[in-house]
């Protein structure tokens, strides 16, 4: 679908729906030198599921106009435009990357217009590698090729796509190479300049959801997580699902509140019988129990049931792992906490915390 934008064409998809005026809203903004293509998966299944999904092409991009805008603060104001043009005066954003930078930007200046707010691998800054930015300037093609191997897991390395046949690299790598040929230039340059997210962070006063990719290397889950832990009402940040015999477990983290940077924060672990996955931790409990058992060694939590959640212990649920038939969870914390290896039962029941487990403190 194309409409004028501060008098140039610009792009965007529904997944083939109308907009109704009467549903709620998603915006989805794409990383630096990709397009709407990004979100085809994502935007179909809500634009099904009783939502608008507007998947947008920043100018430069796909089928906007050019010429890629210079700033992050311009792509904030330029998603505000849109939706004036479309007459949508709420809506929900979901950014990737450097979309996340522009949703940061955008809920600092368009707040009124911010409903709820998803940032996936994002981070306050983006300072880009001084090679890299130069070789996207130069609209040398390794730095599409440099990309690419940074962001993509050992996965993404070897297929790993959910719609068979695609590759995820393979896809990125077209997708920046289809855009006017000096958008990832631009793009990287615009993440570079941008200095504004400790500010816009500050003012950020709507639900957010962070999500973090343990294996990006562009931007790494120590910053995701530092992104987190400055949004008030970001409370939790989800690492990947395992399922063990029947249930579906959750690492969840919830950020910690104030200033204080020794706060690690808390984690917790979280069931459901969904076979599909679905995160029910919207009914996170804060004070749920922590039994210490005799002798101290050991601490036990519950998970009363599917959909429940039990806290765990101070610092970030990092991983789930299967290893027998026992599902073992990982948490980071700080480097005298001893107790960092948790066991998880096959059938929901106590959380057991052994002394000298596996431990991690560099998130």
């Amino acid at each position: 679908m194309k409409l004028k934008v501060n008098g140039k064409e610009a792009y965007f998809t529904t997944s083939g729906r109308e907009i109704d005026k009467d549903q709620p809203t998603i915006v989805f903004v794409h990383g630096s030198g990709l397009t709407h293509v990004t979100w085809v998966l994502q935007t179909r299944y809500f634009a099904f599921h009783g939502y608008n999904t507007i998947a947008v092409d920043l100018p430069g991009h796909g089928d906007s106009e050019g010429p890629p805008l210079k700033s992050i603060e311009e792509m904030a104001d330029w998603v505000a435009e849109l939706l004036n043009v479309l007459g949508i005066k709420k809506t929900s954003y979901v950014g990737h990357s450097q979309g996340c930078l522009v949703g940061l930007e955008f809920a600092h200046r368009h707040s009124d217009k911010l409903e709820l707010l998803a940032l996936i691998n994002g981070s306050l800054s983006m300072k880009m590698n001084p090679e890299l930015l130069q070789l996207a300037q130069n609209k040398n093609h390794k730095a599409v090729d440099l990309m690419m191997d940074w962001v993509h897991g050992p996965l993404g390395q070897v297929g790993g796509h959910p719609v068979p046949g695609l590759s995820h690299i393979g896809m990125g790598n077209q997708l920046v190479s289809s855009n006017n040929n000096g958008a990832l230039g631009a793009d990287f340059n615009a993440c570079d300049q941008y200095e504004n997210g400790e500010v816009a962070v500050s003012s950020i006063n709507h639900p957010t959801l962070c999500i973090i990719g343990k294996h990006d290397r562009m931007t790494p889950k120590k910053v995701g997580l530092e992104l987190a832990s400055k949004i008030d009402k970001s409370q939790k940040v989800t690492a990947e699902p395992t399922v063990s015999s029947g249930l579906v477990y959750f690492p969840i983290y919830q950020p910690p509140v104030g200033t204080n940077k020794c706060n690690q924060g808390s984690a917790y672990i979280c069931a459901t019988d969904d076979e599909c996955g679905t995160n029910k931790s919207q009914g996170l409990q804060t004070n749920a129990s922590l039994d210490t058992t005799a002798g101290g060694d050991a601490t036990s939590a519950t998970i009363r049931g599917p959909d429940q959640c039990a806290f765990v212990n101070e610092g970030v649920l990092s991983e789930l792992v299967m290893f027998g038939s026992n599902l073992y969870a990982n948490v980071a914390g700080p480097s005298e906490d001893s107790s960092t290896l948790y066991i998880l039962p096959a059938l929901p029941g106590d959380v057991i915390s052994n002394r000298g487990g596996w431990r991690d403190s560099s998130y």
